[in-house]
Protein backbone atom coordinates (compact mmCIF):
# COMPACT_ATOMS: atom_id res chain seq x y z
CA UNK A 1 0.00 0.00 0.00
CA UNK A 2 3.03 2.35 1.04
CA UNK A 3 4.12 2.06 -2.56
CA UNK A 4 0.62 2.67 -4.13
CA UNK A 5 0.54 6.21 -2.15
CA UNK A 6 4.20 7.05 -3.44
CA UNK A 7 3.53 6.14 -7.13
CA UNK A 8 0.14 8.31 -7.03
CA UNK A 9 2.50 11.12 -5.23
CA UNK A 10 4.61 11.31 -7.81
CA UNK A 11 2.24 11.05 -10.37
CA UNK A 12 0.21 13.74 -8.81
CA UNK A 13 3.80 15.87 -8.66
CA UNK A 14 4.50 15.46 -12.50
CA UNK A 15 0.90 16.41 -13.64
CA UNK A 16 1.23 19.75 -11.59
CA UNK A 17 4.84 20.63 -12.77
CA UNK A 18 3.38 19.71 -16.51
CA UNK A 19 0.49 22.08 -15.87
CA UNK A 20 3.12 24.35 -14.34
CA UNK A 21 5.66 24.44 -17.67
CA UNK A 22 2.55 24.67 -19.97
CA UNK A 23 1.18 27.33 -18.28
CA UNK A 24 4.08 29.77 -18.56
CA UNK A 25 4.84 28.80 -21.97
CA UNK A 26 1.53 29.37 -22.84
CA UNK A 27 1.92 32.83 -21.36
CA UNK A 28 5.54 33.60 -23.33
CA UNK A 29 3.72 33.04 -26.54
CA UNK A 30 0.61 34.84 -25.86
CA UNK A 31 2.97 37.72 -25.33
CA UNK A 32 5.20 37.26 -28.13
CA UNK A 33 2.11 37.32 -30.44
CA UNK A 34 0.83 40.55 -28.41
CA UNK A 35 3.72 42.54 -28.72
CA UNK A 36 4.09 41.39 -32.41
CA UNK A 37 0.81 42.45 -32.84
CA UNK A 38 1.30 46.17 -31.37
CA UNK A 39 4.11 46.90 -33.89
CA UNK A 40 3.05 45.64 -36.93
CA UNK A 41 -0.55 47.13 -36.24
CA UNK A 42 -1.65 49.87 -34.50
CA UNK A 43 1.80 50.71 -31.71
CA UNK A 44 2.00 54.77 -31.87
CA UNK A 45 5.67 55.12 -30.62
CA UNK A 46 7.88 52.99 -28.86
CA UNK A 47 6.63 50.05 -26.35
CA UNK A 48 8.19 50.92 -23.05
CA UNK A 49 6.23 48.22 -20.82
CA UNK A 50 3.72 45.54 -20.47
CA UNK A 51 1.79 44.59 -17.01
CA UNK A 52 0.07 40.78 -17.38
CA UNK A 53 -2.60 40.21 -15.68
CA UNK A 54 -5.30 37.15 -15.31
CA UNK A 55 -8.97 38.70 -15.38
CA UNK A 56 -11.19 36.04 -12.77
CA UNK A 57 -14.35 34.94 -14.99
CA UNK A 58 -16.00 32.31 -12.33
CA UNK A 59 -13.98 29.27 -11.47
CA UNK A 60 -11.38 30.55 -14.70
CA UNK A 61 -8.70 32.84 -15.98
CA UNK A 62 -8.73 34.97 -18.99
CA UNK A 63 -5.31 36.58 -20.21
CA UNK A 64 -4.66 40.38 -20.67
CA UNK A 65 -2.11 42.50 -21.20
CA UNK A 66 -1.80 45.88 -20.67
CA UNK A 67 0.73 47.71 -22.77
CA UNK A 68 2.22 50.90 -22.42
CA UNK A 69 4.31 52.87 -25.00
CA UNK A 70 5.83 56.73 -25.56
CA UNK A 71 5.01 58.56 -28.75
CA UNK A 72 7.08 59.66 -30.79
CA UNK A 73 8.66 63.06 -30.46
CA UNK A 74 6.32 63.59 -27.15
CA UNK A 75 5.91 63.58 -23.46
CA UNK A 76 2.11 62.05 -24.28
CA UNK A 77 2.07 58.45 -23.45
CA UNK A 78 -0.42 55.93 -24.63
CA UNK A 79 -2.35 52.85 -23.24
CA UNK A 80 -3.45 49.22 -24.73
CA UNK A 81 -5.40 46.60 -23.43
CA UNK A 82 -5.70 43.22 -24.80
CA UNK A 83 -7.94 40.21 -23.53
CA UNK A 84 -7.32 36.74 -24.91
CA UNK A 85 -11.03 35.28 -24.94
CA UNK A 86 -9.84 31.60 -24.28
CA UNK A 87 -10.51 30.36 -20.79
CA UNK A 88 -7.67 28.83 -18.48
CA UNK A 89 -9.13 26.55 -16.47
CA UNK A 90 -8.43 27.32 -12.55
CA UNK A 91 -6.55 23.54 -12.46
CA UNK A 92 -3.96 24.49 -14.90
CA UNK A 93 -2.75 27.71 -13.42
CA UNK A 94 0.34 27.55 -10.94
CA UNK A 95 -0.69 26.98 -7.52
CA UNK A 96 0.78 30.53 -6.34
CA UNK A 97 -1.04 32.56 -8.78
CA UNK A 98 -4.32 30.61 -7.90
CA UNK A 99 -3.63 31.06 -4.13
CA UNK A 100 -2.86 35.29 -5.25
CA UNK A 101 -6.53 35.19 -7.06
CA UNK A 102 -8.52 34.09 -4.23
CA UNK A 103 -6.59 36.17 -1.80
CA UNK A 104 -7.65 39.15 -4.31
CA UNK A 105 -10.22 41.05 -3.58
CA UNK A 106 -10.79 42.50 -7.76
CA UNK A 107 -11.47 40.37 -10.43
CA UNK A 108 -7.62 41.07 -12.06
CA UNK A 109 -4.55 39.22 -10.90
CA UNK A 110 -1.02 41.12 -11.44
CA UNK A 111 1.33 38.43 -12.56
CA UNK A 112 3.84 40.69 -14.20
CA UNK A 113 6.53 39.72 -11.46
CA UNK A 114 5.95 36.06 -11.59
CA UNK A 115 5.97 35.90 -15.34
CA UNK A 116 9.38 38.20 -15.79
CA UNK A 117 10.50 35.83 -13.11
CA UNK A 118 9.44 32.75 -14.82
CA UNK A 119 10.87 34.63 -18.25
CA UNK A 120 14.68 35.29 -16.62
CA UNK A 121 14.49 31.50 -15.38
CA UNK A 122 13.81 30.32 -18.71
CA UNK A 123 16.32 31.93 -20.55
CA UNK A 124 19.67 31.61 -17.89
CA UNK A 125 19.26 28.38 -19.02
Amino acid sequence: MPLVLIAVAVIVAVVLIAFTVVFWREIAEWLKRVVKSLQEGNLQGVLEGTQLFLKKVGRKFRKMAIGFSRLFNSDKWMKYTTINEELIDFQKVPEDIRRKAEAESSDTVDITKETKAEMDLAYSR
